[in-house]
Formats: structure tokens, sequence, C-alpha cells
């Protein structure tokens, strides 16, 4: 997780939170990593909802042509204490 960063890509592999609808092989953009490592993600079908190392599974998307030709308006970099 370490080369992960906001705008890249990823695709679901699992998520443990039962309520949410997404599902594996959904994909979207990483907008924040928080401090604790918590990736926060703009889901391409609309959510927006976070993954948790050790918890949910996800791949980070290599190919260039995945990319967004527009990211989204949110996308924050955190570069922790402010």
């Amino acid at each position: 997780m370490a080369d992960l960063r906001p705008g890249d890509r990823i695709e679901l592999i699992y998520c443990l939170d039962a309520h949410t609808r997404l599902r594996a092989g959904d994909r979207g953009t990483v907008t924040l990593i928080d401090d604790a490592g918590i990736v926060y993600v703009y889901w391409d079908e609309g959510s927006r909802c976070s993954v948790v190392p050790g918890e949910d599974e996800w791949t980070v998307l290599p190919d260039p042509a995945d990319r967004l030709v527009t990211r989204p308006d949110d996308v924050e970099i955190h570069r922790g204490t402010q």
C-alpha cells in the first residue's frame, strides 16, 4: 500500500462492510489516505466509501488507460498534521 496515492485507480476484491452496495470488481479513484491508513475512494458507481487495509481487499489498477481523464473535485492530498 505504500505506493498508493490520491488519484490512483483501484478495483475492489472484497469489502467487509455489510451495508455497502459495492461488489467485487467495482472500480474507483482514491481521494485521500489518512494518517491511520484508511483509503477514501470515490467509486465509479457514485458512492464514496473508504476501504481499510487488513479488513478490505483491493488491487491498484496499473493501466493508465483506466485513469479518469478528469478527477473528482473532492480529490485531496493529505499531508499529515497541518
